[in-house]
C-alpha cells in the first residue's frame, strides 16, 4: 500500500526525511480534493506496475533455476554415460567433452578443449573431418559412421561415430554433438571369427580333396582288379 505523506511543511529537509522514512509520495498543505485523488490514484497504479514486474521477476528467478537445474541434469547424464561425447563448433574444435572421452582417447579434458577434433583423426583420414563438417553445416545428422580414430598413446581405435548439429534459441546450426563408441573389441572378435570361418574352409576343402584323391585311387585300384 503507498504511503503519502501530507505536510503544512514545505521545508525541503523535511520532505527528503519523510521520503528517507518510507513515504511514497507527498502533497503541501494548501491542496486540492482532486490533487489528493490524482496522487493517489497514481500511487496506486506505481504499486500495481511494481507488484507486477517483482512478479514477472520472480517466474523469471524460477524459470532460470529450473533451466539451471535441467542443465546440471542432463550434463550428469552426459558425463554419467559409457560413450564418448564431444561437442565442437563449426570449425571443429572441441569445446567440450565427457569423462568416457578422456578415457577412450586418453586426454584429460583440459588437452581436448580449445584443440581440433583433427587431433584425433589419423592422417590418412582428414578428409572425413571435412565431409561432416559440411554435412553438419548443412543440418544433417551423421549416423553410425564406422572409422578410425587416434588415441593419445598412437593406438588406433575401431569406432562408430554419430554426429547431430547443435542449435541456439534461434535455430541457427553452431556447432555439432559427436558420440563415439568404442568397436576395437567387436572388430576383433569378427577377424577372430572370420579367420576361423576361413581356417574351417581351408581344412574342409583340404579334407574333401584328400577324399577325392582317395576315392580315384580306389577307382583306379578297382579298374586294374578287374
Amino acid at each position: 500500500m503507498p504511503v503519502i505523506m501530507l505536510t503544512a511543511r514545505g521545508d525541503e529537509t523535511d520532505r527528503i526525511v519523510g521520503l528517507e522514512m518510507g513515504a511514497d509520495d507527498y502533497l503541501p498543505k494548501p491542496f486540492s480534493a482532486r490533487e489528493l485523488l490524482a496522487c493517489v490514484r497514481s500511487q496506486l497504479q506505481l504499486a500495481r506496475v511494481r507488484r507486477g514486474t517483482e512478479r514477472a521477476l520472480r517466474d523469471r528467478s524460477e524459470q532460470y533455476r529450473t533451466l539451471l537445474n535441467q542443465k546440471a541434469y542432463l550434463a550428469a547424464i552426459v558425463d554419467s554415460a559409457d560413450d564418448a561425447i564431444l561437442s565442437k563448433d563449426l570449425n571443429g574444435v572441441i569445446q567440450s567433452c565427457n569423462a568416457a572421452a578422456e578415457r577412450l582417447f586418453g586426454y584429460p579434458s583440459s588437452e581436448l578443449v580449445g584443440q581440433p577434433v583433427r587431433m584425433l583423426i589419423p592422417p590418412e583420414r582428414q578428409s572425413e573431418e571435412d565431409d561432416i563438417l559440411e554435412r553438419v553445416r548443412n543440418g544433417k545428422r551423421v549416423d553410425h559412421f564406422e572409422t578410425v580414430r587416434m588415441a593419445k598413446d598412437g593406438r588406433r581405435l575401431d569406432i562408430s561415430l554419430t554426429v547431430s548439429p547443435v542449435r541456439d534459441d534461434s535455430g541457427e546450426i553452431v556447432g555439432a554433438s559427436k558420440i563415439a563408441r568404442d568397436v576395437t573389441a567387436l572388430k576383433q572378435v569378427e577377424v577372430e571369427r572370420i579367420r576361423k570361418l576361413q581356417e574351417n574352409a581351408t581344412v574342409t576343402e583340404t579334407r574333401n580333396n584328400a577324399d577325392a584323391i582317395v576315392a580315384t585311387a580306389l577307382d583306379l585300384y578297382a579298374v586294374v582288379q578287374t
